[in-house]
């Protein structure tokens, strides 16, 4: 028997779609935009997208990880305070809110507070929140390094506020873009991380989104 011989242009092609693995079935009604091992989008079908020119942006909201809340205070006696919860999410949402806002005027949207048939309302939501915070113990001296910051979960959906219609729905599975080296573990660093996720977040998630308008999809 002879051995079977396959070009090197067959064989990366078979890797790449074995890589991608296998595009996930739409809901009844959407098509998908993008997928793959990460993240999502799916796009109602038969939309005229080119009658929405505003956005309606609701506050982003965020939800830590299952058990992160006790993980914490197991692990640092009780010195995460609500108040330090409290702070984390609002940080992250204003944080998101002003990414998308931004981003969205430079895409030529109007952001308003209005509803009308002229607008769309984007809605985001943060979960699976999972942060490394510095250690608060008082006892503590010194400083200690990290290879992640942490990571989390980025969902949207956009809908068509006077029928209440879902418009298209999103997720992505976000992680520390520097994962794996090694940090000193601080409050700016998780500030900087986490920005940086929510820039690609959003680079990839307009980017999808221009697809939708255009009726491109998988």
């Amino acid at each position: 028997m002879h051995p079977v011989r396959i070009s090197a242009a067959l064989f990366f092609a078979t890797m790449l779609l074995a890589c991608a693995g296998p595009v996930s079935a739409p809901q009844p009604g959407f098509y998908v935009v993008d997928q793959d091992r990460n993240g999502e989008i799916q796009a109602a079908d038969g939309i005229d997208w080119g009658g929405f020119t505003k956005v309606l942006l609701a506050p982003a909201t965020v939800e830590f990880r299952e058990d992160w809340v006790q993980d914490q205070r197991r692990q640092y006696d009780n010195a995460v305070r609500d108040k330090d919860l409290e702070r984390i999410k609002s940080e992250l949402s204003n944080a998101l809110d002003e990414l998308l806002f931004k981003e969205l005027n430079e895409q030529g949207y109007t952001v308003t507070t209005e509803s009308g048939a002229d607008a769309m309302l984007f809605r985001p939501r943060i979960v699976d929140l999972d942060i490394y915070l510095p250690a608060r113990v008082k006892s503590y001296i010194g400083f200690s390094m990290i290879d992640s910051k942490g990571r989390m979960r980025v969902e949207l959906e956009i809908f068509d506020p006077v029928s209440g219609k879902l418009l298209l729905t999103s997720w992505r599975e976000l992680h520390d873009p520097q994962e794996g080296v090694l940090e000193l573990a601080d409050s700016a660093g998780n500030q900087r991380a986490f920005y940086l996720m929510m820039r690609r977040w959003a680079d990839w998630l307009l980017e999808g989104f221009e697809e939708a308008k255009s009726g491109a999809g998988i």
